[in-house]
């Protein structure tokens, strides 16, 4: 039940803040409506696309494709749109590093093909999809609408959202911006480098298990089970950590 609540309150918080800003923000200029269409446009398109591809592929890693693909899309609109605004290109070019770095740590492990509906599932949506809260298949269509293909194409849009009212800053590149930039880029690199670190780890790991060896009788650290090197032995998740900082 709290799942529930809480996820309710997320959807509602979705909804609510730009309906907020709207009312009680700032006006928009015909330069950002502009934008704004065009992204909703990409972004209901992208929802019809994961729902429809989803149900019919049985595939309902979709959206999981796009994730680290539509937000740079948004962005380099939006820096188009305001004239190369330098503020608005440097997130545009942060937010492509970003979204490469993604891309490649999803790409080796078989999330894309040539096929793009194809690839490699994320194994937690067959998990859900197993479950009887979801028979029969209406109940998990609904949910593939709504969560899946809708809510994350709304809130992928939403976290480019900044870039979209910078348009209408008139304050010039300064200080503020070269440090928010910094902190991006070493956010970055912390996650690049727990992802790469992550993978080596579980490779070796899981090319013993296929040789033949039990998880106990493989060598420290392997036998843990767990990655436990470099940034791994500071914190549990240190590529969540960059991700969140970011």
């Amino acid at each position: 039940m709290n799942k529930i609540v809480l996820g309710i309150i997320l959807l509602l918080s979705l909804i609510l803040c730009p309906v907020l800003y709207f009312i009680v923000g700032p006006k928009l200029n015909d330069i950002q409506i502009d934008a704004l269409f065009i992204c909703l446009i990409i972004c209901g398109s992208s929802a019809l696309y994961c729902f429809i591809v989803g149900e019919l592929s049985k595939n309902n890693s979709q959206m999981d494709k796009l994730w680290s693909l539509l937000p740079e899309v948004y962005v380099w609109i939006y820096a188009f749109k305001s004239g190369f605004n330098p503020r608005i290109v440097v997130m545009a070019v942060l937010a492509t590093l970003w979204g490469m770095r993604l891309t490649f740590n999803f790409a080796r492990k078989g999330a894309y093909k040539l096929k793009f509906w194809e690839g490699e599932e994320d194994y937690r949506w067959k998990v859900l999809r197993e479950k009887k809260e979801f028979k029969p298949h209406f109940k998990w269509a609904l949910f593939n609408l709504f969560f899946i293909s809708i809510y994350q194409n709304v809130l992928v849009f939403a976290i480019t959202l900044p870039a979209l009212v910078s348009i209408g800053s008139e304050n010039a590149f300064g200080l503020i911006d070269v440090l928010a930039t910094f902190l991006v880029l070493t956010s970055l690199i912390i996650e690049t480098i727990a992802d790469e670190s992550q993978w080596d780890f579980q490779t070796k790991k899981w090319n013993m298990i296929k040789e033949g060896k039990k998880l106990e009788e493989l060598p420290s650290p392997y036998n843990l089970g767990f990655n436990t090197n470099g940034l791994w032995n500071v914190s549990r998740h240190p590529n969540y950590f960059g991700e969140q900082a970011i």
